[in-house]
Parts: C-alpha cells; structure tokens; sequence
C-alpha cells in the first residue's frame, strides 16, 4: 500500500462492517480457491467496498482501482459469488477470481498458472483483453496509490 508514514492512509473509505471466517470460507468453497490471506485479512475489516486508494501503478501504468466484492451471501449485489455466476457475460477465464469491478471493467485473481498464489489481473472491458499486474496479492497492495 501507500509509503509507510506517522499517519498511514486506512485502506477503506468508509468504516462498516467486515466479513466472517466462516461468510470467506463459504465464499471460498463457493468459487472452488483460496484468497490470498491479504484479501482475507481486509475482508474481515470490512466485507467489500471502496478503498481510499484510486490506483494501481507500475512504471508508467495506471489502472484505476474498482470497488471490491464483499462475501456476505445476504447482499442485494457486488458480492464474488455475484461475480463468479456472472463471470462468462463478461469474458473472465476459468479459473480467474474477480474482486472488485465496475461496469465491464475487472481486477481478478488468476489461479491458471499458479493455483497456490493467483497472480493479479486487470481487463478494462474495452475489448484489450486481460492485463497481468502483479505477481501475487501483497505487490498489488504494494503498488496502490492515492491519486
């Protein structure tokens, strides 16, 4: 995430309720992979929602960041059980997990290659296909930013 400073920036705009072990762990079995234990971590601080970071970047890439999906099975939407049911209407691969999204656009979860630690990937929805970002979960946040 953002630079270690006195004041560090809380990842969540807002302060509302997080998910439980067992909502992540039905939500996991529901979408057949584990979540990277960062993900799992800011779930239960909150069960999805916008972050106060608007970006990830790497070298001269931007790629806004997305709303993240919460787990609750009682939500009206934006869950990632909503997501996984839905994933071929907006072409996400087999084995690709998306975790926050808007409109056609999608950051996700790629166990294809490594079924242990997903790589992270992006797709715009403009047609450009799928981007690989980050190697793992942690550079991800690593590579957040607030503008």
């Amino acid at each position: 995430m953002a630079p270690a400073d006195e004041d560090p920036l809380p990842f969540w705009f807002k302060d509302e309720r997080g998910a439980t072990a067992a909502q992540i762990a039905a939500a996991e079995a529901y979408i057949g992979h584990p979540l990277p234990q960062a993900l799992r971590a800011l779930l239960m601080q909150q069960d999805g929602g916008v972050s106060n970071f608007a970006a990830y970047e790497k070298g001269e890439a931007y790629y806004p960041l997305l709303p993240f999906f919460g787990v609750d099975p009682e939500a009206a939407a934006g869950t990632l059980m909503r997501a996984y049911d839905v994933r071929e209407a907006f072409d996400v691969p087999e084995d690709v997990v998306v975790f926050a999204g808007q409109g056609n656009s999608w950051w996700g979860l790629d166990y294809r290659n490594a079924p242990d630690g997903p790589s992270v990937v992006y797709s715009s929805g403009t047609g450009e296909g799928i981007e690989w970002v980050a190697a793992d979960f942690p550079e991800f946040l690593g590579g957040l930013t607030e503008g």
